[in-house]
């Protein structure tokens, strides 16, 4: 990149000396046959092509050349007396209010259509950044089953999988920052825990933390689980968000109730744990807040787990 600036500047800079020289050789030699200015415009661009030889970029020399043969060639053409006599002509015919009158339907037109294609360029890419960050936000490291068995309150499997080869802390962490800078909200989030690519939002609350589990299989655990959607939503409770008809995000409620405001905190994805407003994430307003009178939110597998280490057994 930086050897292709620097060519750049020397073609330009030879190109912009060129046409200064032609200016002074214009001024000079206007009382000279067209010959002799023709001579003199040549040892111009010879002069301004050495300059990039000079410099060691001969394959920029071609623009001072190509800038003097343009402008003499413009210069002569425009001081010709059919030239003038075009301008003439044209003129004339503009005095027409007919004439008058199509321009300015020709101009409004065009005006009117290139707004109606820019603004389509500029939704389009609009469209396009969005998708983008979003696809950044939705990315899945490679996975693969894990030995651990979980299971609902009802009996039924749940899916774990497990990070194949995470990638390292500041790896996530650059491709967070960019994510985020990218989606506006740098600022709006208390982080509580860095990105990580060991788990997702759902095996964040799940499983605590250890594993990556499917938008299918909450929704099996909130069936099995004795989750209730509930309209007033209390510390301890869970949002989950859906887009459409499929879960996109699973958080826990940490303020709310008497009218106070709603914050929620999770872990986006591969990236960090969040805490926020309920309707300002990445995953929009479609939430609804569920309670179950359980013990907590980790499948059964994991909580037996957790009060065998508590104890002191294995």
């Amino acid at each position: 990149m930086a050897e292709q600036s620097f060519q750049d500047l020397v073609a330009l800079f030879s190109a912009g000396l060129a046409l200064i020289l032609l200016g002074a050789v214009h001024l000079a030699a206007v009382r000279f046959p067209a010959p002799v200015r023709l001579g003199a415009g040549a040892v111009v661009a010879v002069g301004a092509a050495a300059v990039p030889w000079a410099l060691g970029r001969p394959a920029a020399s071609v623009w001072p050349v190509a800038v003097v043969a343009g402008v003499a060639t413009a210069i002569l053409f425009l001081g010709t007396a059919r030239f003038a006599g075009w301008v003439q002509a044209a003129l004339a015919r503009l005095r027409g209010p007919g004439v008058q009158a199509a321009v300015l339907a020709g101009a409004g037109t065009v005006l009117a259509a290139g707004a109606f294609v820019n603004f389509d360029l500029e939704d389009q890419a609009a469209i396009d950044l969005d998708m983008d960050h979003m696809l950044a936000v939705t990315y899945k490291p490679a996975t693969r089953d894990a030995a651990d068995l979980a299971t609902t309150d009802g009996g039924h499997p749940v899916h774990l999988s497990e990070v194949k080869e995470a990638r390292s802390p500041d790896a996530v962490a650059d491709a967070e920052r960019q994510v985020l800078t990218g989606l506006g909200r740098s600022e709006r989030l208390i982080r509580v825990a860095p990105a990580s690519d060991v788990c997702n939002c759902h095996g964040w609350v799940f499983t605590g933390g250890r594993y990556w589990l499917s938008p299918n299989d909450v929704e099996q655990i909130l069936a099995d689980n004795g989750y209730q959607a509930v309209s007033d939503p209390r510390p301890g409770d869970l949002a989950i968000y859906r887009d459409g008809d499929v879960i996109s995000h699973t958080a826990v409620v940490r303020t709310g109730g008497g009218g106070s405001p709603v914050f929620v905190e999770g872990k986006w994805g591969w990236m960090g744990v969040f805490l926020h407003p309920v309707g300002d994430s990445c995953y929009g307003t479609n939430y609804t807040f569920y309670r179950s009178h359980r013990n907590g939110h980790l499948l059964a597998n994991f909580s037996e787990r957790a009060a065998n280490l508590s104890s002191g057994g294995q």
